[in-house]
């Protein structure tokens, strides 16, 4: 699926840009990875090992169906109070996020995208106050009509956006780097470019193209 990706065939194609957040649009991934770990490191090794696998695995997943599983099926105890443990592992990631630089090219790409008059948003699993406040840390709010985070899931939001801007399906792509999002984009019938190396290892069924970031793209 390597392949050649022109901007130019990009804007005569498609008129709605959709991306995925961590590791498409910021450079998180592995950071979340290893919060994954180091959080639940007071559980036991053996517990953090087991979390981040099963995080890893389920990447592009909404936080909070992880931490039912985690504490359901790893560590084996009820939450004790479930709104200050999800606050203290909002504040511990952010402030790793902080840190974060955007994935290369993407700031150039949708700068020529609003340029080109076309239309950007984002869909992500992650907390849509994190994405609110990482996007105007990194000056790139502006580019986008429409950012959406979890609590809703990324087919609510999609629906959310569908409704609120009349999308021809047709006129529309999106940009993930994880399984969900390929499974996202396939099953709304959008066509779909992978970012990064992460979809490499799995066998997928539809067509579609692949970027390890966006300065591949060809202006």
């Amino acid at each position: 699926n390597k392949s050649v990706v022109k901007f130019n065939n990009l804007i005569k194609d498609f008129n709605n840009f959709i991306f995925d957040f961590d590791g498409v649009i910021l450079n998180s991934v592995e950071i979340k990875n290893q919060v994954f770990y180091k959080f639940f490191l007071k559980y036991g090794n053996s517990i953090a090992k087991k979390t981040f696998n099963y995080h890893v695995q389920n990447l592009g997943i909404d936080r909070f169906i992880k931490f039912e599983h985690i504490f359901n099926n790893i560590i084996k105890k009820k939450i004790s109070d479930k709104d200050k443990l999800f606050d203290t592992f909002s504040d511990y990631i952010m402030k790793e996020l902080f840190e974060a630089q955007l994935v290369n090219g993407i700031e150039i790409f949708l700068k020529n995208l609003n340029l080109n008059f076309k239309k950007c948003f984002i869909l992500s699993a992650a907390p849509q106050t994190e994405l609110q406040i990482l996007l105007k840390k990194n000056h790139i709010s502006n580019l986008f009509i429409n950012y959406l985070g979890s609590p809703n899931n990324k087919y609510e939001n999609f629906d959310l956006l569908m409704l609120e801007n009349d999308f021809n399906i047709n006129k529309t792509i999106y940009f993930g780097d994880s399984v969900s999002d390929y499974k996202f984009a396939y099953t709304n019938n959008l066509k779909f470019i992978s970012v990064g190396n992460e979809l490499k290892k799995y066998k997928l069924i539809s067509d579609y193209l692949n970027i390890l970031d966006f300065d591949e793209i060809k202006y």
